[in-house]
């Protein structure tokens, strides 16, 4: 017994110095030191947000423990090797992505961005990224509309997330202070809003229900003990991880209220869900604005890390994810199919063999590691050749 209790107490011991370690010498990997993302973005009446364009700025993560990695953005505020001209008269294609395509844990020199550059340097095309952080179906759409119809382009490629759904009826899902704050739906032309809203505190959560009501939820401070920890302490943060992976630290937040928006309703093509109505809505106006300008629009739908992660690997083993569905049966590849089907919308849905090698950072939240970045690039090479001559 006394053997055990001396265990237990070398534990704790080493335990205690580990975090404490961390603490003083690798501060940027802790929860609560995450990346202020107002050094990255600026405001945008009409957009909600943007990255600063023509800026310099070392970016960090706690999936990459916290390493800097410099960042260079070009004049559209997007990781790229080049600025975008509409001078040349190359053919144009536009491709849309969110965080995952960013570059930002990496930098350039190991980007989609570059590998897809690298392939078609030969070709007469010149291919403009559109990735930028948190961004959904919305932003990208009115993203399209003031900073992207000048380019004229052939081809439009919509990379898909499962959230952009979610994303577009709500103010705030990221747990932050910062600038993700800001209205995302300011849009008269949608008219999803009568009036503007915006949270009073960094956890208020605004979104619109099926009736289009506006639901303000306010945060109520409370203390939680094992937030603080998570927040904190790194070990016990990636403990957390790995017992329950972060799910019921977003209790605290109201975010299950939008994410019950898609358990609340059965899988049913004749009456979608609101927030796909919304999305459905968006992708139309999408496709008929790039209509009028003679481009063509097309969907990628995203690899996200619990559809495929080794570590996490619910596709295979028929698990359920966090919104009780089976990652076999997913809500959103049904009505993603079926939206892309009936607006003559092409969709590569990515439907392939699970690699050897782990892709995500992390087993639930991404973002793609080096592996992830060069496997998507592949199967983006793969799409584009469809359209590059």
């Amino acid at each position: 017994m006394l053997i055990f209790f001396k265990i237990i107490l070398i534990t704790f011991i080493l335990y205690v110095l580990f975090e404490a370690i961390i603490i003083i010498f690798f501060p940027k990997i802790l929860y609560k030191n995450e990346f202020n993302d107002n050094n990255l973005c600026v405001k945008d009446d009409a957009i909600g947000w943007k990255q600063k364009s023509n800026s310099k700025l070392y970016y960090y993560h706690r999936y990459t423990l916290g390493k800097e990695t410099k960042i260079k953005l070009n004049n559209l505020g997007v990781l790229d090797n080049k600025n975008y001209t509409s001078k040349n008269n190359k053919t144009k294609i536009i491709i849309f992505g969110d965080t995952y395509f960013a570059g930002l844990d990496f930098g350039y020199s190991h980007s989609i961005q570059k590998f897809l550059n690298e392939e078609f340097k030969d070709k007469d095309v010149e291919l403009i990224f559109c990735f930028i952080k948190n961004y959904s179906t919305i932003h990208f759409y009115r993203f399209y509309k003031k900073f992207m119809k000048k380019f004229k382009p052939k081809y439009i490629i919509y990379i898909f997330n499962s959230n952009h759904p979610r994303r577009n009826i709500t103010i705030h899902e990221s747990l932050k202070n910062n600038i993700f704050t800001q209205r995302p739906f300011n849009f008269k032309s949608l008219k999803f809003l009568k009036r503007k809203v915006k949270p009073y505190h960094k956890n208020d959560l605004i979104y619109l229900d099926e009736n289009n009501k506006i639901i303000h939820k306010k945060y109520l401070k409370k203390f939680y003990f094992r937030k603080f920890l998570y927040d904190n302490f790194f070990i016990f943060s990636k403990i957390d991880d790995f017992i329950v992976t972060g799910n019921k630290l977003r209790e605290f937040n109201y975010i299950n209220d939008i994410r019950n928006l898609e358990k609340k309703y059965p899988v049913n093509l004749k009456n979608y869900p609101y927030h796909w109505k919304v999305f459905k809505n968006i992708l139309l106006k999408w496709k008929n604005e790039s209509k009028k300008n003679k481009t063509k629009l097309v969907i990628c739908r995203n690899l996200v890390s619990y559809h495929y992660s080794k570590s996490f690997n619910n596709y295979k083993n028929y698990r359920k994810h966090d919104l009780g569905y089976k990652l076999s049966d997913l809500p959103e590849i049904k009505y993603l199919k079926d939206i892309s089907k009936n607006q003559k919308i092409k969709l590569h849905n990515f439907e392939i063999k699970f690699p050897k090698k782990e892709l995500f950072l992390h087993k639930r939240y991404g973002y793609y590691n080096r592996e992830g970045i060069l496997f998507f690039s592949k199967l983006m090479i793969k799409v584009l050749k469809k359209y590059i001559k």
